[in-house]
């Protein structure tokens, strides 16, 4: 129903999972991951307030605000540009009986179909299902994943030259332990579970950490797959060795990205703050608490055998998105208070400059192509394209006001991006010293006088974090030395004014996007065909047109139709015989 629980939570784990890896359910990494989750979660904050059940529409062409040209369109295909201008939709049956009972959890396109993973919570336990179709309306129920009795999740699912490929958690019930789920397909059909050789323990100074692997990510390049995820250890010897006699870490405990540790007393209030120095802690070790660990690992034959693959340099952070273009890597990156996206070259990852003062937020490829979505600026959606990861160009686009895109797919039909129409998380400001410092989202961070002038920049991977952290110009000379606390407390100001828009009823409708080339993009008026408090979090453009789909309060007002999950398919109206 609207108020179910379970309904919003999963709803708000699934938008959540799109843009970042599912966190660890250590009581110090919740208390971190509802500050993350703020920048990724604008749009589905609101979405999510009154949920029922989940919906899937497919359209077999998309709405254009203007047609961009008249060329001739083929029945039942996409066809030309003009074929942008025409939409009617039509419900189509997923191979599952009842209602209420799954969701859909992953979803993509292929040259000649759609894949998606419906993740069946009737047993009580999440378990993946493969569902494939060729045209949008007729489903049907492939593959069948058994997660063990704690179920698990799927984080990314992503086709290209070496086939498809999605990967997640499962549950080990042999060891009682989380374990890497890899599945692998020729042709999105038929697919096969691969192990992968994850370290189960790693040695930090003169500690042995029992390690769990989990993978959120997948990049399929042109001769390989790479997976990436993060490593959580057993902190139980680190608490005993290393906290404090006189704190409690029960009541919950928070590694700050300045490397301080944050105690909790019962009263939710931090109870004694310590830096890692002070107790001891191995920086290997912080990484790890912090959920910051990252692990990657690569096949070149499809699948049969794995080896680590290194990430040279200074980890961002958290794993979000992954894409390849050729053999480059693409990720977005959990950075400061949201995402930024980086390229891996033979020096470790670089930050990737879009223009625009652009923030991307998701990131996307197909045929050599690299897109990344986000908003520039001045808090317009907008989407970028390059061929190198490197240079970027920015596409025509609808001017989208207060929006910025959390979701982008791409595939050789077309390219799909949403969002909503919330307010942009940020700047956060602050003054020290007479000086103003400003910093992004994304963790970048500018340092400007009282007449405006830019004294220095800096991004945060870049910095040392500590209790105070000292910002320099290209001199290297010290321009301001800022209190984390007062980082801290700026950030809180932006996420209570951001919490009373929201809270005021800033318009949350959610906002999509869709090119045949990548170059023009066009606006889907979906308000006109999707219910209300509709909550979308998956979509694909393929053979047949553009798959979108989400959570609905409400039955859709259609005839026959109930509150569940569902499938529409919007096709292109066939031309009578005279």
């Amino acid at each position: 129903g609207a108020t179910d629980p379970e309904a919003i939570d999963r709803a708000l784990l699934d938008a959540a999972e799109r843009s970042v890896v599912p966190l660890s359910r250590l009581e110090s990494v919740k208390r971190r991951a509802r500050v993350r989750w703020i920048g990724a979660l604008v749009g589905a904050l609101a979405a999510a307030a009154a949920l029922g059940g989940g919906i899937v529409l497919v359209a077999n062409t998309v709405f254009a605000d203007d047609a961009i040209d008249t060329g001739p369109v083929a029945s039942g295909t996409l066809g030309s540009s003009g074929a942008l201008a025409q939409l009617e939709w039509n419900r189509a049956i997923l191979p599952f009986t009842g209602n209420g009972g799954g969701e859909i959890n992953a979803l993509t396109a292929g040259d000649d179909g759609y894949v998606a993973i419906y993740m069946d919570h009737t047993s009580g336990n999440p378990s993946p299902q493969i569902i494939t179709s060729g045209n949008g309306l007729d489903w049907e129920a492939g593959a069948s994943v058994d997660l063990g009795q704690s179920g698990g999740w799927i984080g990314q699912l992503a086709t290209g030259a070496e086939g498809w490929a999605a990967v997640g958690t499962s549950f080990d019930e042999a060891t009682g332990r989380e374990r890497p789920l890899v599945l692998l397909s020729p042709d999105g059909v038929s697919w096969n579970q691969v192990e992968i050789p994850v370290a189960d323990s790693m040695e930090i100074e003169d500690m042995v950490v029992s390690v769990t692997t989990n993978l959120g990510a997948v990049a399929v390049a042109t001769d390989s797959i790479t997976v990436f995820g993060t490593g959580w250890g057993d902190f139980q010897q680190v608490m005993e060795r290393f906290f404090p006699a006189d704190v409690s870490p029960e009541s919950g405990w928070n590694v700050n990205p300045n490397g301080v540790v944050d105690f909790y007393g019962n009263d939710g209030e931090i109870a004694a703050s310590f830096t890692a120095e002070e107790l001891g802690i191995p920086a290997e070790m912080v990484a790890m608490m912090r959920g910051d660990h990252l692990v990657a690992y690569r096949t070149v034959d499809g699948g049969e055998s794995w080896a680590p693959f290194p990430l040279t340099g200074p980890s961002p952070g958290w794993v979000g998105t992954m894409t390849a273009v050729g053999d480059t890597l693409l990720g977005i990156f959990g950075v400061g208070n949201g995402n930024a996206l980086f390229r891996m070259d033979e020096g470790g990852w670089q930050r990737v400059d879009v223009g625009d003062d652009g923030l991307a937020t998701v990131v996307a490829s197909f045929d050599g192509r690299a897109y990344a979505a986000g908003n520039d600026a001045a808090g317009n959606a907008a989407v970028w394209r390059s061929t190198d990861g490197i240079t970027w160009d920015r596409a025509t686009f609808p001017v989208l006001a207060d929006t910025s895109l959390g979701a982008i797919t791409a595939g050789p039909h077309g390219i799909i991006a949403s969002g909503s129409s919330n307010p942009v998380l940020g700047p956060a400001e602050l003054t020290v010293d007479g000086l103003t410092v400003s910093i992004t989202a994304s963790g970048l961070y500018t340092v400007t006088n009282a007449a405006g002038t830019v004294l220095a920049t800096a991004a945060q991977e870049d910095l040392v974090l500590g209790p105070a952290i000292a910002i320099t110009d290209d001199a290297g000379e010290v321009v301001v030395t800022i209190d984390q606390q007062a980082i801290d407390a700026a950030w809180q100001a932006v996420h209570v004014q951001l919490e009373g828009d929201l809270a005021r009823g800033v318009d949350s409708q959610a906002t999509v996007v869709a090119s045949l080339d990548g170059a023009t993009w066009v606006r889907l008026p979906i308000d006109e065909a999707l219910p209300p408090g509709f909550g979308l979090s998956h979509h694909a453009v393929g053979p047949a047109g553009v798959i979108v789909a989400g959570w609905s309060q409400q039955a859709l007002p259609f005839p026959g139709t109930e509150s569940g999950q569902q499938v529409w398919a919007g096709v292109i109206p066939t031309p009578q015989e005279p």
